[in-house]
């Protein structure tokens, strides 16, 4: 709003002097002004900010990443996705030092458990996807970058390769009469500025011709280059831009929808009487300049096939209008691409966490898990009176005192074996829901009995009814849950 009512203003101060009356090209000099100002004017800030921008892995993926590097490894000079030493001594560096405001680790490696692979391979696999993203977002960054580029590149050339009217000199105009009526024998300079000097000056009444002090004689019948050149330079001072305005799509689309309506002059008597592409108003039957009657700049040997972008500064401003559109739309998809890179830099604190809350569950020892530490137990006392001192194990040797001779008796093993299943079976022979309520034993941490009767398992669905120990569960419950994390949220 702010810029149109700087538009009402200007409008109305053009027609508003009562020394002069306002000429007669002020609308064709008004409207390739709006052309002039959104030429000139600088790209929008959000469209440029992302040229100069590259995207990374997050640094939270790559340490919580870390963070499931087996010990065994973690003092290795590489390991997995770290290939090089400066990187992994980084990451390490960061889980070390990355603290919360109380002096707590950010980054917690995780224990040395079952859960630790698992979120290892999660991890990777999240960090392979990430990397695909943030390939992808640099992509659209480059060719957001390369979009302005050529946009500007449009802009540059529609005002003659001259942003800064100060710095033109004849060499950016053509004499009159070749310069306001373009062929494409008589190599006129169609850009913006050299249409602007024709419409605003004539060798009779081309004072004010364009507004009130805008306009002179100067650059009339026959006039040099020299003297458009110099014509410019005061017509662009009476075109102020203004400070907000932003070159975008739609303010160089509104540019050229108020050109289109200025073209044409029923009036002119040229071109066996016609002035539908002739820019300036009067009955002149050329844009030769003698008088306010044939200030004007005639388009119709460029147009002759009616398409407006065969004017070359008009065509500018379209192609850097497109160019614009196409930034605006890689950057909508950029913006995509880096809403799923925050995504899952939350899904790597989520697998992370996931980790250590099933680590933190009390695992059954299976029979054949017990059978494997008994025979460790064993193994480590290498004198028959330590082996036997607990009636745990038996020396197998009947004539050596030392050595690999200690084994589990076949008793420990066997009531190894059957207490780890002990409370599984006092639940399972329990055959209905009264039962099953009664079974004595040790009750879990944070359940009400030893057993419960399920039919139901959360993430599972239904199940066959029956007594199950409240310790599996638990167990089972967080099982899904990590499989829940690991693959319906990754794979």
């Amino acid at each position: 709003m702010a810029t149109l009512h700087i538009k009402f203003l200007w409008f109305v101060g053009l027609f508003s002097s009562l020394a002069e009356p306002a000429g007669e090209n002020v609308k064709q000099f008004g409207a390739l002004c709006t052309a002039l100002q959104a030429a000139r004017a600088p790209l929008d800030e959000p469209q440029t900010a992302d040229d100069n921008k590259v995207e990374a892995v997050p640094e939270t993926i790559k340490a919580l990443y870390a963070t499931a590097t087996p010990d065994q490894y973690f003092n290795n000079e590489t390991y997995g996705l770290f290939t090089a030493k400066a990187d992994f001594d980084a990451i390490k560096h960061t889980l070390k030092n990355t603290k919360t405001t109380d002096e707590q680790l950010v980054y917690k490696r995780i224990p040395e458990k079952p859960t630790k692979k698992p979120a290892e391979t999660a991890l990777e696999r999240l960090y392979n996807k990430t990397s695909e993203l943030v390939t992808a977002a640099n992509a659209k960054i480059k060719n957001i970058k390369q979009k302005h580029t050529e946009a500007r590149q449009q802009l540059e050339q529609a005002l003659g390769g001259k942003t800064d009217a100060s710095t033109v000199s004849s060499d950016d105009f053509t004499a009159r009469p070749n310069g306001c009526t373009p062929t494409a024998a008589n190599s006129a300079k169609q850009t913006l500025p050299q249409a602007l000097v024709c419409l605003c000056s004539a060798s009779s009444n081309g004072d004010g011709i364009c507004g009130n002090g805008i306009g002179d004689t100067t650059y009339g019948t026959n006039s040099s280059s020299t003297a458009a050149a110099a014509l410019y330079k005061k017509l662009a001072a009476k075109c102020p831009q203004p400070t907000t305005l932003r070159a975008t799509q739609r303010t160089l689309t509104a540019a050229l929808t108020t050109v289109t309506a200025a073209i044409g002059n029923p009036q002119f008597s040229g071109n066996s009487n016609t002035g539908t592409y002739v820019i300036g108003n009067g009955n002149g039957g050329d844009c030769g300049g003698g008088d306010s009657n044939s200030a004007c700049v005639d388009y119709t040997e460029i147009m002759k096939g009616g398409d407006i972008a065969n004017v070359a500064w008009i065509h500018n401003l379209q192609e850097a209008s497109t160019k614009l559109d196409e930034a605006k739309n890689l950057q909508t998809e950029l913006q995509s691409l880096r809403t799923a890179i925050n995504q899952n830099e939350n899904l790597a604190w989520k697998i992370r966490d996931t980790a250590d809350i099933v680590a933190a569950v009390p695992q059954q020892t299976t029979p054949t898990q017990q059978r494997k530490i008994t025979e460790i137990d064993c193994e480590k006392n290498k004198e028959n009176k330590i082996c036997t001192e607990n009636n745990n194990c038996k020396w197998d040797s009947s004539t050596e005192k030392t050595g690999n001779h200690c084994k589990p008796t076949d008793g420990e093993a066997q009531t190894k074996t059957a207490g780890g299943e002990a409370e599984k079976d006092k639940c399972s022979a329990a055959q209905n829901a009264e039962d099953c309520a009664k079974v004595k034993g040790d009750i879990s941490t944070g359940k009400k009995a030893v057993c419960g009767w399920i039919d139901y398992v959360e993430g599972t669905g239904p199940v066959t009814p029956g007594c199950r120990s409240s310790s599996f569960l638990l167990s089972k419950q967080f099982a899904l849950r990590v499989d829940s994390s690991f693959v319906a949220l990754l794979f």
